[in-house]
């Protein structure tokens, strides 16, 4: 989902095992819906994490797209929660699916959610929202012998965000961790921390995903060349 957007450039954040095997000069393409039509921009690569699942791409915008809310620290998820996510089903328009949430930090490693439904390949990426229309979470597996998708959580949002100095985006009145503030939509930037060269001539490294408690869930094989979920919002 985008989750920053002004004239110039947009921040989208989505799952990390899409670049895990990214080369350095490989393009990344977004497709951004706009009244059902996509719109493709190319991408940056700001930084990803495998362990966490949760990745951030800059893309250039001539002006300023809806963004998804995300959720405060204070919208605490609870089992059977009604949640819903919204991603790009085998390559087709964005859809919404409604889930139920099953569990909240079932396996081990950075926070996760898991919810009733299976995803299909196409949705890897996209976005969990809670009946507040907030983002709580990004899709990036699904179960092997159960029909049950697995979701970053909200804390592994949070992390993510907070080394870039965005906490504005789920705390408005939180300081800033260790960078000057980022404004939201609308607004300019206080600091630049998504300029290209962090993202160019790197080795992308290889990142084994925390060890699950339970079954194992098996991660989306998604093209980026596919239509991508990351943009799509509520």
């Amino acid at each position: 989902p985008l989750i920053v957007s002004q004239p110039g450039r947009s921040l989208v954040i989505t799952c990390g095992h899409l670049f895990r095997d990214l080369s350095a000069d490989a393009k990344i393409e977004v497709d951004v819906f706009s009244n059902g039509e996509p719109v493709t921009y190319v991408g940056t690569l700001t930084e990803f994490d495998l362990e966490a699942e949760i990745a951030l791409i800059t893309i250039p915008t001539d002006s300023i797209l809806p963004v998804a809310t995300i959720a405060p620290r204070n919208r605490v998820q609870q089992i059977h929660d009604r949640v819903a996510s919204i991603g790009c089903s085998g390559g087709v328009a964005p859809s919404r699916e409604q889930h139920r949430i099953t569990a909240i930090n079932k396996y081990e490693g950075p926070d996760n959610l898991e919810c009733t439904g299976t995803p299909v390949e196409g949705r890897s990426g996209g976005g969990l929202f809670n009946t507040q229309e907030e983002l709580i979470g990004v899709c990036f597996a699904r179960g092997e012998s159960e029909p049950l998708g697995l979701y970053a959580g909200p804390a592994a949002i949070y992390a993510m965000l907070d080394k870039y100095g965005l906490a504005e985006l789920y705390a408005p009145e939180a300081a800033p961790t260790s960078q000057p503030p980022a404004q939201v939509a609308g607004t300019s930037w206080t600091t630049n921390p998504f300029a290209a060269d962090n993202a160019q001539g790197q080795a992308f490294p290889t990142i084994d995903l925390g060890q699950q408690t339970t079954q194992p869930l098996q991660p989306f094989a998604v093209s980026p060349a596919v239509c991508t979920p990351e943009t799509c919002g509520p």
